[in-house]
């Protein structure tokens, strides 16, 4: 077996969001802050939904957008924003807050 190592820089931002051919969308976005991993789906048959994921400082941050498929171009600004929001707040209000009420 032959194990390779390889790097990027992270310098640039870098983004691998694709649609796939079954009408689902997944990828990650490489932010200044660190990496979003991205999900979206919605067609005939499934709600419409987009799920952003964001590790930073130990904790799994979540975004869901139910009723809202972003197109790639789309999760790619969301993504950073969330990211960005995290990393200067420090954490997320919860939406909708404790109790399930808006």
């Amino acid at each position: 077996m032959k194990m390779y190592d390889d790097s990027i820089s992270v310098g640039s931002v870098h983004s691998q969001v694709k649609l796939n051919p079954n009408g689902w969308t997944d990828g990650c976005v490489l932010t200044p802050h660190g990496i979003v991993y991205t999900y979206a789906q919605g067609d005939d048959t499934n709600v419409d939904h987009t799920r952003l994921d964001f590790v930073y400082a130990g904790r799994l941050y979540m975004r869901n957008f139910s009723g809202k498929r972003y197109s790639p171009r789309g999760i790619v600004t969301i993504a950073k924003r969330f990211a960005k929001e995290i990393t200067e707040n420090g954490r997320v209000e919860r939406h909708p807050p404790q109790g399930g009420k808006e």
